[in-house]
């Protein structure tokens, strides 16, 4: 089971919501393949802004307009 989050816990019926999130966290840290991918997502660094690659390759959003199909 999750630790308590001093401070945030709601009082009256919405604990209940409360504690089904507990349990989703729970469930998804325990999910070793989407850990996996996202491990693996987060080694691959920085990502680009698609303005920055169109700079870098001298495009302008007219010249992707003019391209055609």
């Amino acid at each position: 089971m999750m630790p308590k989050r001093a401070g945030l816990r709601p009082k009256g019926n919405l604990s209940i919501a409360s504690d089904d999130f507990d349990q989703e966290i729970a469930r998804t840290r325990s999910n070793k393949e989407l850990m996996a991918f996202l491990e693996t997502s987060a080694k691959h660094g920085p990502t680009v802004p698609l303005d920055e690659v169109k700079r870098q390759l001298g495009l302008s959003d007219d010249s992707l307009a003019n391209a055609g199909p």
